[in-house]
């Protein structure tokens, strides 16, 4: 046994073979003994060449990358197997099969990961470029695949990320994010890790976002996500999401137009008012020219809730007074809410039960049958189906506002049900029913599903809420009265 030189980094469950005994291994397994005679002189070329994988660690980049291609298929084995990091540079542009070493090197976990993959809902090619980019992390990380816990895994992934991303004009290829995004969701059905990361640009970006802010206005940033903290305490984390962009746009446009306010208690009226003028002539959501009203109001009363609870809570950053007045937010338009006619809603039942896609199915029908909100239909668990005397029920998770409800069934809506659970299987450890490939179906999803369905039916632009109005609706007209616990909803459209 050898060790590594102090300069590399090793992980702490390293186990550095000998030449001799890391030449056997490289051999053993070939399938003739053409390929064994192969194996066999590049492992000798490489000790001729480097002497040990020790040795060939502290040569130059450019040295290791010139050698042979097999050569470098005995460098990445060696690293697999001996569990010593390499860097990302290297491992971005070797053009070795990472994948392929990573399988002889761990044949039993290969095989494992490979039918998981296929199991919640990849293709072979999928789990294969999985595995690939698995391979390349643990070699960065130096670490054992079944030991890549989350930390390791966070940094080996930022160093290969940022090593590709440098090749290709600093952005990382599709090629990479796409079974990156994947592999987080097979590790996470292995037990590997305990949950697959968000999807990229989403937590990590508003991070940046603040870190960059910071350098400018470190005070006002710490006031503001100290105020986040708390309100993460008692409101749900997408109230909090809205309230956070709504404070860093004020940061970005003070940092952009008003550098010399450093804190918030520097804020004056006459910055709220620049404000509203900025945040009026940005563009808006959808392709529209500014934003909406709705959303103008929403950004503006989250501000006076931020002035007025820090001075209440006498933060040393809080101004003497709020700069923001109930009269900055703009009077909303309050059209009746939009709802579909008896022709259009049979239409759009009747497009949606012809299509492809069994989510899609599912979505339009339940959505349809029972009105409820897209966070309430996504958030069904497993066992949200249940049977009080003679009929069935849909049991709704806690909510919008903060309850839950039980829903009479539809035969046509617990057949699909049935059909998806089925279709999903009961290989993830997720009490959600709406799961794909090891992650919660988004909410983007659901619209693409009434979409398709409305352009099917030759229905103008459609929205999954609309069907929430359009069974309300319904009921009324049906002299039905509004009944919270079954699901029917009191809408202004029903008033």
């Amino acid at each position: 046994m050898t060790t590594a030189p102090v300069s590399i980094t090793t992980a702490a469950n390293a186990v550095v073979a000998s030449p001799c005994v890391l030449a056997a291994a490289f051999v053993h397994g070939a399938a003739t003994a053409m390929a064994r005679k192969q194996r066999l002189a590049a492992a000798a070329a490489f000790a001729l060449r480097f002497g040990d994988p020790a040795s060939w660690r502290l040569v130059s980049l450019d040295e290791r990358l010139a050698a042979p291609v097999a050569l470098r298929g005995f460098a990445a084995f060696g690293a697999l197997t001996d569990r010593v990091a390499v860097d990302a540079e290297y491992v971005a542009r070797a053009g070795t099969s990472w994948g392929h070493h990573a399988s002889r090197v761990h044949p039993q976990l290969s095989a494992l990961f490979a039918a998981t993959a296929h199991r919640i809902g990849f293709t072979s090619q999928e789990a294969q470029r999985q595995w690939a980019t698995l391979a390349k992390i643990t070699a960065i990380a130096g670490s054992d695949p079944a030991c890549l816990y989350r930390h390791r895994l966070d940094a080996a992934r930022d160093q290969l990320t940022a090593a590709i991303a440098a090749t290709h004009n600093g952005r990382a290829p599709i090629t990479l994010t796409t079974p990156l995004h994947g592999l987080e969701a097979t590790l996470a059905t292995l037990d590997i890790l305990d949950q697959p990361r968000a999807k990229a640009g989403t937590t990590n970006s508003r991070q940046a976002h603040w870190d960059q802010l910071a350098i400018t206005a470190p005070v006002l940033v710490t006031t503001m996500r100290r105020y986040l903290a708390q309100l993460g305490l008692s409101l749900r984390p997408g109230s909090v999401t809205l309230i956070d962009t709504s404070l860093r746009h004020l940061a970005d446009y003070l940092t952009q137009h008003h550098d010399q306010v450093g804190s918030a208690a520097d804020i004056t009226r006459s910055h709220i008012e620049g404000f509203k003028a900025w945040l009026t002539a940005r563009s808006g959501y959808r392709g529209h020219r500014a934003p909406a009203r709705t959303t103008i109001g929403m950004r503006i009363s989250h501000l006076r809730g931020f002035f007025e609870r820090i001075i209440e809570w006498d933060y040393l950053d809080a101004p003497t007074r709020n700069p923001v007045f109930a009269g900055d937010m703009p009077i909303r338009d309050r059209p009746l809410p939009r709802f579909l006619d008896d022709a259009d809603a049979a239409a759009l039942l009747a497009a949606a039960r012809a299509l492809p896609d069994l989510f899609d199915r599912v979505c339009v029908e339940v959505l349809a049958r029972t009105g409820l909100r897209k966070g309430e239909f996504l958030g069904l668990t497993i066992d949200a189906v249940v049977q009080i005397g003679d009929g069935h029920w849909l049991r709704t998770p806690v909510g919008k506002l903060h309850t839950d409800r039980y829903i009479p069934l539809h035969p046509k809506v617990k057949d699909l049900l049935q059909q998806w659970r089925a279709h999903r299987g009961e290989n993830s450890k997720s009490a959600l029913l709406f799961i794909d490939r090891g992650r919660p179906v988004p909410q983007t999803r659901v619209d693409r599903a009434v979409h398709k369905a409305a352009a099917a039916a030759g229905l103008g632009h459609t929205t999954p809420h609309q069907m929430r109005h359009t069974l309300a609706t319904q009921a009324k007209v049906g002299g039905i009265a509004s009944v919270p616990a079954f699901g029917i909803v009191e809408d202004r459209c029903c008033a």
